[in-house]
């Protein structure tokens, strides 16, 4: 900002006019023109100081817009971030419980496919046991103990004994009964041999 100061012999000389302007000296008259042109010069100065201000407010404006901006764009950035770690740390959580939980699953299933082969193994050998005896025993009597079991069950042993035996223990039964035996026999028979066929 221009600083307009003047002494006092300026001034006085721009303060004398009319009827004292005669009695000044050559020197004065001169001291009283540089005085004013440096007046009308700093006049002058005036607006193009403030056009110089008003145009740095915007600048000054656009500035500090422009680091605000910045601003939240970097507390966006690091919030966004910060929202992508969390995501990320719990998907891979869930993965941990998930394989866990997978891993039991598997043990469970494991110890039951163990159980299911010790029991069909168990089944095989009492069924076999079983067979063995009826083999043995009177048709008559192999008869009766049938007539009183599951007749799944005993059609099961019947179909396992030998062809003679198995029709001598059918003739001694009662003819329904025997009918139906024969009925799940001749059924698990054509089952075996579509399972067999579709195998194959």
């Amino acid at each position: 900002m221009l600083n307009l100061s003047f002494n006092k012999f300026s001034l006085a000389a721009i303060a004398v006019d009319g009827p004292h302007a005669t009695a000044m000296t050559g020197g004065t008259r001169v001291s009283q023109f540089v005085a004013l042109g440096l007046l009308v010069a700093g006049l002058a100065a005036f607006p193009a100081q403030a056009d110089a201000e008003q145009v740095a407010r915007p600048a000054d404006t656009v500035t500090g817009r422009t680091m605000a901006e910045r601003y939240c764009a970097n507390i966006g950035d690091a919030a966004q971030d910060a929202r992508f770690a969390w995501q990320a740390k719990t998907i891979s959580d869930m993965e941990k419980e998930l394989d866990k939980r997978i891993a039991a699953i598997e043990e469970k299933s494991a110890e039951l496919k163990d159980w299911v082969e010790k029991r069909e193994k168990f089944l095989d050998m009492a069924n076999d046991g079983l067979v063995e005896i009826y083999t043995k025993m009177r048709a008559d009597a192999a008869a009766l103990q049938l007539a009183e079991m599951n007749e799944v069950t005993a059609a099961a042993i019947v179909m396992k004994l030998p062809p003679k035996i198995a029709g001598a223990v059918l003739s001694e039964m009662e003819a329904e009964k025997a009918a139906r035996m024969t009925a799940t026999i001749a059924g698990a028979g054509r089952a075996a041999k579509r399972n067999k066929g579709g195998e194959s």
